[in-house]
């Protein structure tokens, strides 16, 4: 999947014809879901001791930077 994608041309300010990642994006949630479903997800990820559950999530949350929020 790697590969595939770092080898994947993307042009700034076009719009691009991305319609076969529909398939990675599948293939890598199945991928997540296969270590919830088997309970792998508490394992330990890191030399921190962050379980692979905690990763994702800090992987896929968004990050607001919150004293711009507060200016406005």
């Amino acid at each position: 999947m790697t590969n595939y994608i770092l080898n994947k041309k993307v042009e700034k300010y076009k719009v691009n014809d991305l319609n076969d990642l529909k398939g990675v994006v599948k293939e890598a949630w199945n991928f997540i879901s296969a270590f919830y479903n088997m309970g792998w997800d508490v394992l330990i990820a890191n030399s921190n001791g962050s379980s692979f559950r905690n990763k994702v999530v800090a992987k896929f949350t968004p990050k607001i930077n919150i004293l711009n929020t507060l200016k406005r």
